[in-house]
């Protein structure tokens, strides 16, 4: 009897509990519904609608006010309603259209204002949403530019939006919304005069901050970021997908946090986020090191490097958990976070700042050749080690040369050396430094040009019909003396930007063989972009593809010979790529025949 009396009970508790959690989770849909469709109208309309309101609108404010104004709305009409509401003083011309019906009767229409200049929007990259940039991104970023340009209509082309023709977006199933991105200029004046739109001193909730950040990121990639596949592109559901994380979490995720997993689908490692304080604080001292370093190679985490004898790590061992957790589960709970511009270079780029993720005492279990040992590892914050060897002598005759780390007046000095040299190591795993260009400079005959680069002038809404003006190329010419001698170049998939700027000339113009691995396939200049409370964030700003047009973003550069760290290379070498362009060096007419 008691027993069904228990059943009778869970029967009816449960099907009321899986209908309270169906409501939940409805809820939560509709109002990640409601935040895309209005993150949709803000970057048009923040971006392209040209009117005097929307380019002195808060839009940081604005948005707090905006989200907590249609989040909770019922239906697709009340939204509609709200948007139009919302935007009634920042875009007087704009049309809401709620299932073919006009939501707001605007009785404004271009025509009443149609005279021969126009003006719009013209981006180039992206020079809005600096002002809160620290000193030193503002000087970095300085080149990029927005702003409204005013013609006459005799001298418009292709790309000048038309006044006449309002960009339609699609913000939801029902709901349309026509957006003007150019206007005709009528006595100096875009629009009729309307209210400035206020905002009363509200402490908004945490969570509102969260949200209002990634939709601001969300709309910089999706309006300015080149590098989408436009045929698989899933940006809109990663804004969906970090939302619910937002909404649904009931402890609060930092800011950071979810925009590393959001924009971590884009493939850019010119991400970084940080306050406006963090930045130029990123790039470790190449004399500043943690207990060890890691590497992944033949699909396993591996001690590539080992700088406290204490600890009783060797290189070549394998770390198969880390406080009893797999480390293949590690990196498949981190690449969510890691900004690789492709698969195994996440993999690469996890494993090498895992480390980082662990303070004090931790369990490591590691496999050494068939034995597994497990160590308790007091982790120290950095191990001062002596500065890393920018030249040497690997071998009579055989030099090394780090032009990541030298400098113009280091080159200089070793040219006499080198110019009688057998053979050269050229180490170009990271970014390059100044010395770099000098050294090219004296093994070319003839004035070398960079590759082709294109700065993105945006007109229209969601990379539509950018305009690209081709760089001005900058040039390495010869210098006297010349060094006549095999040169190799090692490098590696953390060589990025001005790094694979260098390569790719190398590459280019045949200035040596390239050994090691593809290039981090991230080059161009970047931006940056600054959000609430003080949080920033870089991204590629400039478009860079290969000469002959082909994408480079998320390939890298070809090296001639291509190897992949192993355990067993590591283990056995100090360096394996040096070791094998020495090789190569010596075997240089056997090896090019095979």
């Amino acid at each position: 009897m008691q027993k069904i009396y228990y059943l009778l009970i869970l029967f009816l508790f449960i099907p009321n509990f899986v209908l309270s959690q169906q409501n939940v989770d409805n809820n939560t849909d509709r109002q990640i519904e409601n935040i895309v469709s209005l993150a949709k109208i803000i970057g048009v309309t923040k971006y392209f609608h040209p009117s005097e309101q929307a380019v002195k609108n808060d839009w940081d404010k604005f948005t707090l006010f905006a989200i907590d104004n249609i989040k909770e709305v019922k239906t697709q009409k009340e939204l509609a309603t709200n948007i139009a509401n919302l935007f009634s003083l920042i875009a007087p011309t704009m049309q809401i259209y709620y299932q073919d019906s006009l939501i707001n009767n605007t009785n404004i229409t271009q025509n009443i204002f149609k005279t021969n200049k126009i003006t719009y929007w013209q981006h180039r990259s992206l020079g809005l949403d600096h002002k809160n940039l620290s000193l030193l991104l503002k000087i970095i970023t300085s080149g990029w530019k927005s702003k409204l340009i005013t013609t006459d209509t005799s001298k418009t082309d292709k790309y000048t939006p038309n006044p006449q023709l309002p960009d339609e977006a699609k913000i939801s199933e029902n709901i349309l919304c026509k957006i003007p991105i150019a206007f005709y200029l009528n006595k100096n004046t875009k629009q009729p005069k309307t209210k400035t739109l206020k905002f009363s001193k509200i402490k908004y909730s945490i969570k509102t901050e969260q949200i209002a950040a990634v939709i601001t990121a969300w709309n910089i990639y999706q309006h300015f970021f080149l590098y989408f596949n436009s045929k698989n592109s899933n940006w809109e559901s990663c804004l969906k997908s970090t939302l619910k994380k937002c909404l649904t979490t009931d402890t609060i995720i930092p800011v950071k946090v979810l925009l590393q997993e959001m924009i971590s689908n884009v493939n850019d490692r010119h991400f970084l986020i940080f306050t406006k304080k963090e930045f130029g604080f990123f790039w470790q001292k190449y004399n500043e090191k943690p207990s060890f370093e890691l590497s992944f190679a033949e699909n396993k985490v591996v001690v590539a490097n080992v700088y406290d004898s204490c600890c009783g790590l060797r290189k070549g061992d394998v770390i198969k958990k880390i406080n009893g957790k797999f480390t293949d589960s590690i990196i498949l709970s981190e690449i969510k976070y890691s900004n690789g511009s492709n698969l195994l270079n996440k993999c690469k780029s996890v494993s090498e700042n895992l480390i980082f993720k662990y303070k004090g005492k931790n369990e490591f279990e590691i496999q050494r050749n068939d034995s597994i040992k497990r160590f308790n590892i007091n982790l120290k914050d950095k191990i001062i080690i002596k500065e890393p060897a920018k030249f040497r002598e690997l071998e009579k005759g055989y030099y090394y040369i780090d032009i990541t780390l030298i400098s113009r007046k280091d080159v200089k000095k070793l040219i006499p050396l080198l110019k009688y040299a057998k053979g050269i190591v050229c180490d170009i795993r990271y970014r390059c430094g100044s010395g770099s260009e000098e050294f090219l400079s004296h093994i070319i005959s003839d004035t070398i040009l960079t590759g082709r680069w294109f700065i993105p002038h945006y007109q229209f809404p969601n990379r539509d019909n950018i305009k690209f003006e081709l760089v001005k190329p900058w040039n390495i010419t010869p210098q006297l003396p010349k060094i006549n001698v095999p040169v190799v170049f090692i490098t590696g998939f953390n060589c990025l930007s001005y790094g694979e700027t260098i390569l790719e000339m190398i590459k280019h113009y045949k200035l040596g063989t390239l050994i090691g691995e593809y290039s981090a396939g991230t080059n161009g200049d970047i931006n940056s972009s600054a959000l609430f409370n003080n949080i920033c964030f870089t991204w590629t700003g400039l478009y860079v593809v290969n000469r002959d047009d082909s994408p480079l973003h998320g390939i890298g550069i070809k090296p001639d010979i291509n190897i992949e760290p192993t355990v067993e290379a590591i283990k056995n070498n100090d360096d394996y790529l040096v070791n094998y362009a020495i090789y190569y060096l010596k075997n240089k007419e056997l090896i090019d025949k095979k």
